[in-house]
């Protein structure tokens, strides 16, 4: 892979230059994965700067994991460890992701084929991160976890550089997941880092609105038809067939797939505002038909003017409307209708009282409101008109680290000052800084939000006008630094402001509430609705999204009619998902350290005495089993009658005289969801509506909460609607019950305990089952009675029973049952049992049984390297060459994936001649890693050659053949070189 990895290196270095001119930095994440006999090795190293990713790349060798630098693992020769890579990226967040996966040989394939010594290292590393055997074994369901993750979010582009028949699990791969099998037409770096660039080149194209031009042939690779592939959930499925296309068709078709999930999260900064200058007017014609129709000074006759001007602008937007900006234009005729009704009555309420009522009376914006007004003058004064405080605002970061004004629903509003003020007074102070400091407070502020005057009527109708176009959102984004017009920016930060507000730790002044009650008036009369769908779903589905922040859900329930059996419902359904977000971030993500801490905590507010009475003492583990170890429905039977009650009163009060205070979140919960509550309820003089009036078991839901963790928990997700990626479907699942949520935390808490206890009963199963297998060895006298003796073994606690007692499901071979545990032995423990024998003698017929015989599956050549089995077998040559041979190739066509058949069989690492590399070379030509092995294999059999010469017929020849036999991987050299030159008392590199 050594061409390949220059190319990866070729490749980034182009990048840093390309992405300069397009401004748009990317995030990269390399993983690379070799193994050998010692071990799996899989590193993922994730960075922000190309400089750093340029360095990283750089520093990567061939067979060199980087971060254990003094490893080689030069990958055995075989199959690889994809399935270890594939499953690393579930480490990654689940952004929309461009991979290439770059490879010369197959994984590890085949549920049942895990004899290979890298294949079980392999499986040994993903089972040690929670994947369960089956799925281990299988390349496609890993493949699967790792879609689950992204949720449709990845493109995998597979690189191959061998045409093998088993390149149709590569191209379902790719088929997978959108992407394409793109085979090089050479091993040449530039070749794949031209190609590669190319891929990413055309998405930021795409991404970005450049149009590029057709691509006839993708930079030296052929690319597959892979439309009659199957699609496979296993390896158990079958494949289909796949064929070489035409490179232009399917390189567009891949394109347009990546372009749709790298686009998801940024396709609405795609959707522009649509005759800006246009809406600023008609926002501007509205604003000037408000002020002089509500001015009782100026007769009516002189407004009907402007009104017809006004819906003649109106339909001239509306002519010009693209389908997708109609939405965010939804201020209509009717509305204009309804808008001269309200300015009339704002005239006669102005006549009552006073012509200079609102803060945008003629007085004071007329002489903006000229007839020979340009698009710079309706901006101005329409900031003029639109009122609100400044504020300090942080916003979630985009890929390029800079901050997302499209994501603005997850906002966070770290302050809102105290200063009223129009906007455009805001942007004076801030001239040409990020930030502007409050007239009043003096603090820092580097946003505006505009809010609705309650008690201004002219001024009301006006934001309501601006709120039913684009421009709302337009002056919006400008006070924030942003380019253009962003749907749902305004809604957004105001429900955040809301959602700062009442999650505020200290009791909120009057100030406060009043500035919290403008914000609840602001959402509510803004014309659009904002989270249309999402409002669908929980007024009349029941169901919400757990993808969606908070501000959005609250953004929903604000715009409800207070009092109604609808708003208590969508309330509730609010509240279950406030307080599923406040302690999914509480407890952070799951990490070990994370998980500790978690753990931790449940034990102090659910500690496993108050569930389980008397569940402390210790136990006998090879006799009993403890209560956490019985079947979850007999452990729930076990619970204490009054656990929950218990809990509830740690959670909601702590334990008083104890370092155990009330959970944190419990506590702030109950305060904001008070104060939203307080908010949008009316109060119908029973008292202070509070959460229980909405959610009577609030407390239990917060357990439940607590013991579910993740939000996202109580949902599955569909995948994508309607065959798109622009919304993903979900459904509520059933969620356990208490008693069994909180069994299966408690079971999780104690796992490193009841994992000592079944280490323990293997431990003590085997340890009878070798002390009984001597014996019986022993005792049988042929080799058919060791096989017999031994295959039929099988003991309980108890003690010994014959072959009829065996549980049908159970293998062949010594098994013993202790408690819950099923111990078994077999060839690997052969050494063993012979060690307890100790000097007895034994006939070589018994010894045969024991060593060759077929009480077990695993072959002999799980013996080879024992030195304890060679001595005991060292004065029967045929059982020597038995166990020798039991590593030979059988095959009588062709060969197998390492070059062997019965006619070429491994002579192992002493064993190098040159026909036997010429010929191996011409059964598998496009493996370099044959070659370069067999180079290992001429240097292991010429320092062998020199260490049997130096010792000729002295004592030592024993001990350094009992070294070379230990060793069947010439990659060891190194470790069998230093053991020999020990023997010898020199270095065997002097000796010519």
């Amino acid at each position: 892979m050594s061409n390949e990895i220059e190319g990866v290196k070729v490749m980034v270095a182009q990048f840093v230059t390309f992405l300069e001119t397009m401004s748009v930095p990317l995030l990269f994440a390399i993983v690379t994965f070799t193994e050998d006999s010692q071990g799996c090795y899989v590193s993922l190293n994730e960075f922000s700067s190309f400089q750093d990713t340029l360095a990283f790349v750089g520093s990567i060798k061939l067979c060199q994991p980087p971060d254990q630098p003094l490893v080689s693992a030069n990958g055995e020769d075989g199959d690889e460890n994809q399935k270890a890579a594939l499953h690393r990226l579930i480490d990654l967040d689940p952004l929309p992701t461009v991979g290439f996966l770059i490879t010369d040989a197959l994984p590890h394939l085949g549920a049942n084929n895990m004899q290979g010594t890298t294949a079980r290292k392999e499986l040994s590393w993903l089972q040690n991160r929670g994947v369960d055997s089956d799925t281990a074994r299988d390349f496609f369901r890993v493949l699967g976890l790792v879609k689950e993750h992204f949720q449709n979010l990845l493109v995998m582009n597979c690189v191959i550089y061998n045409h093998v028949p088993g390149n149709n699990v590569y191209g379902s791969v790719a088929q997978e997941t959108g992407g394409m099998l793109m085979i090089p037409r050479s091993r040449t770096a530039d070749v794949l880092a031209e190609g590669m660039l190319q891929v990413v080149k055309t998405v930021l194209n795409q991404l970005e609105g450049v149009s590029s031009e057709e691509v006839t042939e993708l930079a030296g690779f052929d690319l597959f038809d892979l439309s009659g592939l199957s699609h496979r959930q296993t390896e158990a499925d079958p494949a289909g067939l796949m064929s070489l296309g035409d490179n232009s068709t399917i390189f567009q078709i891949a394109m347009e797939r990546t372009t749709e999930v790298c686009g998801r999260k940024w396709s609405k900064r795609a959707v522009g505002m649509s005759e800006p200058a246009d809406q600023l007017e008609f926002v501007w014609q509205a604003a000037r038909y408000i002020v002089l129709r509500g001015d009782p000074t100026i007769p009516v006759e002189t407004t009907d003017a402007d009104l017809a001007s006004l819906l003649a602008l109106h339909e001239r937007i509306t002519s010009k409307l693209k389908p997708e900006i109609r939405g965010h234009f939804s201020f209509g005729e009717a509305d204009i209708e309804h808008l001269a009704e309200l300015a009339a009555s704002a005239r006669l309420a102005s006549a009552v009282e006073s012509p200079t009522t609102s803060v945008i009376s003629l007085e004071t914006v007329g002489d903006a409101l000229a007839d020979d007004a340009d698009w710079e003058d309706w901006l101005a004064t329409v900031m003029r008109i639109l009122m609100g405080f400044p504020m300090k605002l942080q916003l979630p970061l985009d890929r390029n680290g800079a901050p997302d004004f499209a994501d603005a629903w997850s906002a966070v509003s770290l302050a809102l000052g105290c200063d009223k003020m129009s906007s455009a007074d805001f942007l004076r102070m801030l001239g040409d800084n990020p930030t502007a400091v409050g007239p009043t407070d003096r603090e820092e502020h580097n946003a505006f939000l505009l809010t609705a005057e309650p008690k201004d009527s002219l001024a009301l109708l006006i934001f309501k006008v601006a709120s039913g176009t684009q421009v709302l959102n337009y002056i919006t984004g400008i006070l924030m630094g942003a380019k253009g017009f962003l749907p749902n920016l305004h809604c957004g930060i105001t429900s955040s402001s809301l959602v700062r507000l009442v999650h505020s730790e200290s009791a909120l002044t009057e100030f406060q509430w009043g500035q919290a009650e403008q914000l609840v008036h602001t959402l509510r009369l803004v014309h659009r609705c904002p989270a249309k769908s999402l409002a669908h779903k929980l007024k009349h589905e029941g169901l919400a999204n757990p993808a969606d922040p908070l501000s959005k859900l609250v953004a929903v329930a604000v715009r409800l009619a207070p009092g109604t059996d609808q708003q208590k419902s969508v309330l509730q359904l609010v509240l279950h998902e406030w307080v599923a977000i406040m302690l999914q971030k509480h407890y952070g993500k799951q990490t070990p350290e994370n998980d500790e801490k978690y753990i931790d905590s449940l034990m102090q507010y659910i500690p496993l005495e108050a569930l389980l009475p008397g569940s402390e003492r210790e136990i006998q583990p090879t006799s009993e089993l403890h209560v956490l170890e019985l079947e979850e429905k007999a452990i729930v039977e076990k619970l204490a009658t009054s656990w929950e009650e218990a809990c509830l009163q740690r959670l909601h009060h702590g334990v008083p005289g104890s370092d155990i205070p009330p959970h944190c979140v419990m506590a702030r919960f109950e305060q904001a969801a008070n104060r939203m509550l307080r908010l949008l309820m009316p109060n119908e003089g029973a008292g202070a509506v509070e959460v229980s009036t909405v959610w009577p078991q609030w407390q239990v839901g917060v357990l439940q909460a607590i013991l579910l963790r993740y939000r996202g928990a109580r949902y599955k997700c569909l995948g994508p609607v309607d065959g798109t990626l622009s919304e993903l479907g979900w459904e509520r699942v059933e969620v356990p019950s208490l008693g069994a949520l909180v069994v299966e935390r408690m079971q999780q808490a104690a796992a490193k305990k009841l994992q000592s206890y079944r280490q323990e009963r293997l431990a003590h199963a085997t340890e009878c089952l070798l002390s009984a297998a001597a014996a019986a060895v022993v005792s049988a006298g042929s080799e058919d009675g060791v096989v017999e003796v031994l295959q039929g073994m099988y003991m309980e606690t108890s003690g010994v029973h014959v072959l009829q007692t065996r549980p049908g499901q159970l293998p062949i071979g010594p098994v013993a049952r202790v408690v819950d545990v099923v111990g078994r032995l077999d060839r690997s423990n052969v050494p063993h049992i012979l060690e307890r024998l100790g000097d007895k003698p034994l006939k070589q017929e018994v010894l045969r049984g024991l060593v060759l015989g077929g009480w077990t599956t695993l072959p002999p050549q799980a013996l080879r390297s024992s030195s304890v089995v060679w001595n005991a077998c060292a004065a029967y040559p045929d059982m020597l060459e038995v166990l020798m041979s039991a590593s030979k190739c059988a095959r009588t066509s062709g060969c197998n994936r390492h070059g062997h058949s019965a006619e070429l069989n491994y002579p192992g690492p002493c064993g190098w001649r040159l026909e036997y590399q010429e010929q191996r070379l011409v059964n598998v030509p496009l493996k370099p890693l044959v070659k370069t092995y067999l180079t290992q294999m001429q240097r292991f059999t010429e320092m062998s050659k020199r260490a049997r010469s130096m010792c000729g017929v002295s004592e030592k020849a024993d001990e350094v053949e009992a070294v070379l036999r230990d060793y069947q991987d010439a990659n060891r050299l190194g470790h069998a070189q230093g053991r020999v030159e020990a023997i010898l008392g020199c270095e065997l590199s002097a000796v010519e």
